[in-house]
């Protein structure tokens, strides 16, 4: 964020700040508001200490002064349904009550996933910028009649209401080209998103190098019962449907048996998971499963909910990164592979290839269910 002659006051909104990418930039946003000398608050409506980025905590466990905690008590969804309505209430009246605290002191509001505040927001003259990862009209299923008739005005909301922001960017140039051709009528009217690419957070950890190895050696110990593995591959995800870890552990299966010196090799899958989200408990289910049925319960790990320390931790000693979502909005695990001088291994489509030179510091393979394709990507390794 670039300097300017007075300290700026800089309202983040965001429903659920948990364990993923999209939270990620956006503390990471606060993080660098904070360091260009000006003021910041997040307004949320769901922060669980015990399942949060470090960074949003202070030394003694409390959560940090500029997150503010309010619309708990509006439900995150109806009997497992209607997401997307409630995420626009709780939104709403996280804005409401943003603007009932602070109304005149706020120099620029940032919303990302939800725009329907914007409107609030407009019809008091408030400056804002939208942050699109992806166009959620494009990441909920509509399959039958009935979905289609629920997502049309909710569609409709959010592609009126993004035109309506002071300044929209995106993550990637990929998600650049899908937001014209999804949002034809703003593009139409001249609103093209600038592109402002999230980056990995390059701080070193507060943990000792000797107690984060201590702690990843345990935990090989305990699930493979042994702490002097060979090449360990890592795939870090979310446990969603959406990112094919599943191709992880098929690859990692393909490799292990056309390979004869790799039996001390393993596979760790860690990544965010949350008990309130159904796809991440069935999804972690299934990846259990098929590890079991392909007799690698010995070869494969899996964690949950690792904290950025783990993480690093995790990087640090892997040999080499498994990236297997496809058409992926922008990734920001590889470039934390990077960082760690990782080579990394990703579907070649979506934001990988604008990160990752392949040859160089990684390998851009194309991915599909068939076993033949799954053997060229374990080949790599």
């Amino acid at each position: 964020m670039c300097r300017t002659q007075r300290n700026l006051q800089v309202n983040l909104i965001h429903p659920d700040l948990g364990l993923g990418g999209a939270e990620r930039l956006i503390i990471d946003i606060a993080t660098a508001t904070v360091v260009a000398g000006h003021k910041v608050s997040i307004y949320t409506a769901h922060h669980d200490k015990s399942h949060c980025f470090s960074d949003t905590l202070t030394k003694d466990g409390g959560r940090v002064h500029w997150i503010h905690l309010h619309a708990t008590w509006l439900p995150r969804n109806i009997l497992g349904r209607f997401h997307a309505i409630c995420a626009n209430f709780r939104c709403l009246w996280l804005v409401i009550v943003a603007l009932w605290k602070d109304y005149g002191s706020v120099d620029v509001w940032i919303l990302d996933q939800v725009p329907l505040p914007i409107v609030v927001l407009n019809f008091f003259a408030q400056k804002t910028i939208f942050y699109c990862h992806f166009p959620d009209c494009l990441l909920a299923p509509c399959n039958s009649v009935v979905q289609k008739l629920y997502r049309a005005p909710i569609d409709y909301i959010e592609e009126m209401c993004i035109g309506m922001a002071n300044s929209v960017v995106v993550n990637s140039s990929y998600t650049e080209d899908i937001f014209a051709k999804t949002f034809v009528r703003l593009y139409a009217q001249g609103i093209c998103p600038r592109v402002l690419y999230p980056t990995s957070t390059m701080e070193q950890s507060t943990t000792s190098d000797d107690r984060l190895t201590l702690w990843f050696r345990s935990k090989l110990q305990r699930s493979l019962r042994t702490n002097s593995p060979g090449r360990i591959f890592l795939s870090i995800n979310r446990f969603d449907s959406k990112k094919n870890i599943k191709l992880a552990v098929l690859a990692f299966f393909e490799y292990s048996q056309s390979n004869e010196d790799c039996e001390d090799d393993v596979l760790i899958v860690a990544g965010g998971y949350d008990p309130r989200i159904r796809d991440n408990v069935k999804v972690l289910n299934e990846l259990q499963k098929l590890a079991q049925e392909l007799h690698l319960n010995d070869r494969v790990v899996f964690l949950s909910s690792i904290n950025n320390e783990q993480k690093n931790a995790l990087l640090s000693n892997c040999t080499c990164l498994l990236y297997t979502p496809e058409r992926e909005h922008f990734g920001i695990v590889p470039l934390e592979a990077m960082q760690y001088q990782k080579p990394v291994v990703a579907c070649r489509s979506g934001g990988p290839m604008e990160t990752i030179i392949h040859g160089a510091t990684g390998f851009l393979c194309r991915s599909c269910p068939r076993v033949r394709s799954v053997r060229r990507m374990a080949a790599i390794f």
